[in-house]
């Protein structure tokens, strides 16, 4: 004999259906609620978007096909630009002369942020750590006039 067939089938215990998922609501959390204990993460989100310039009616988005782009960032002969719509970031060549040129200012010369102003360093993950800091202990007198200057003048706008 193949099977035991001495149970009769009121005896078997009953299968049950699959448990059907409790219904939960998604309530959208803050994202400092998501990422507290990943600082850098945080960081790098509440940073405010910097924008070079604007490249309109002359490169399209590959996805949505619009013409409004943003230039954020910049390596050697190429920008990144993001779609104004959806942000999709692409490479595209630059453009000789498209961007004016910026009123450069003070650019730290070494460290952690070398060639970067005391502006561009602020926005980047413990940038503003380190200005806060070099605008009271850095050892050269220019680099402190610079950060106190900064934090005096353009860090509450930046908040």
């Amino acid at each position: 004999m193949l099977f035991d067939t001495t149970e009769t089938p009121e005896e078997q215990p009953k299968k049950r259906g699959r448990k059907r998922p409790s219904a939960v609501s998604h309530s959208p959390e803050p994202v400092a609620e998501r990422c507290s204990d990943d600082g850098a993460l945080l960081a790098i989100l509440s940073r405010p978007a910097v924008v070079l310039g604007r490249l309109d009616s002359i490169a399209e988005c590959h996805r949505c096909e619009a013409a409004c782009m943003d230039i954020v960032e910049e390596e050697g002969r190429e920008w990144q630009i993001e779609c104004c719509f959806c942000g999709l970031k692409q490479w595209h060549p630059a453009i000789a002369g498209h961007l004016k040129p910026r009123d450069q200012g003070f650019v730290f010369n070494d460290g952690r942020f070398a060639g970067k102003t005391v502006e561009e360093a602020f926005v980047l993950p413990r940038g503003r750590d380190y200005v806060e800091w070099a605008a009271k202990e850095h050892k050269r007198p220019s680099v402190r006039d610079a950060c106190a200057k900064f934090l005096l003048t353009a860090a509450a706008a930046v908040r």
